[in-house]
């Protein structure tokens, strides 16, 4: 079984009420376990929470996220992925048309999932 990590956008499908939203990712994902970014949870309460405040959904939508948080991994922060995410980022602006943000974050979320340990140095910038 492999870690797959996914974006917002595919996570929201993947919960959305409606099923045929996930249909294009799930052959990627069966039988793999799923990891959001901590930026992606960050996101995932952000929307939940304005859909609450505007009366759009109760309570409960928020509880059922969390809920299913607790299904997938969480890639938190520490100093290496900040670290990381500066790299790639200031590089790839250094040498190349600036990047949005959310590629470069990607890229150092799957970078530090990659690694085995947090105490391990980041010694050279990789790409995805």
């Amino acid at each position: 079984m492999a870690t797959i990590l996914v974006d917002t956008d595919v996570y929201s499908y993947l919960i959305s009420t409606n099923p045929k939203r996930a249909l294009p990712y799930k052959p990627h994902l069966e039988g793999n376990a799923i990891a959001l970014s901590f930026i992606t949870v960050g996101e995932l309460y952000a929307g939940f929470t304005k859909k609450i405040a505007k009366g759009e959904w109760g309570p409960e939508h928020l509880h059922r996220l969390e809920a299913r948080l607790r299904l997938v991994v969480v890639i938190p922060y520490d100093i290496e992925v900040a670290r990381a995410y500066g790299n790639i980022k200031g590089t790839l602006e250094w040498y190349v048309k600036p990047v949005v943000d959310p590629p470069s974050r990607l890229a150092l979320v799957k970078r530090r999932a990659a690694r085995p340990s947090a105490n391990q140095p980041v010694t050279e910038l990789e790409y995805p």
